[in-house]
């Protein structure tokens, strides 16, 4: 009997620790996308360009070229929508917008040099800013949390691939 009530403690207390964990990473992941988010506006407005400008600077970067309709069906935002933030895009020589080949109504989008350049320092400063809150942890927390999460990050891939074999 006792043995049973032990056994229903530790389950409770690893329960309770779970949901503890589960919070704190629902938490820290918003703060952490919220505070990420905020260096990239500051980052995109500091050279007069819109947070949805650069959400679709950022489309082309991982998909290109890509049709304006695709773009806006990706983002969810009307075509309408899309075409007009472009406008600005090409005339600052971020984004080039040519009619594609395969079908010569649509226009195909994909960035410029000049786009693969800003956004690779949008990228310098966003890891510069991660930089400088991590050099607040001692060393110890920073392999602590190294090894916390590159154990996370391993159940998440196993997660997936489990997903993926129930999907298929």
């Amino acid at each position: 009997m006792r043995e049973v009530k032990e056994r229903i403690l530790v389950d409770t207390h690893e329960e309770a620790l779970r949901e503890e964990l589960q919070r704190t990473i629902v938490q820290t992941v918003g703060r952490l996308m919220h505070l990420w988010m905020q260096t990239s506006r500051r980052f995109f407005r500091g050279r007069g360009l819109s947070f949805g400008q650069a959400m679709i600077l950022r489309h082309l970067y991982y998909r290109q070229p890509c049709t304006i309709s695709d773009m806006a069906a990706d983002m969810g935002i009307s075509s309408p929508a899309v075409s007009q933030m472009l406008d600005r895009l090409v005339e600052m020589g971020l984004v080039t917008r040519e009619e594609n080949p395969l079908n010569r109504r649509q226009k195909q989008v994909a960035l410029t040099a000049a786009g693969r350049t800003l956004l690779k320092e949008a990228e310098q400063v966003q890891k510069q800013w991660l930089q400088n809150v991590l050099n607040t942890l001692s060393r110890e927390e920073a392999e602590h949390l190294q090894r916390a999460f590159s154990r996370l990050n391993e159940r998440l891939e196993a997660f997936r691939n489990l997903q993926r074999d129930v999907e298929e």
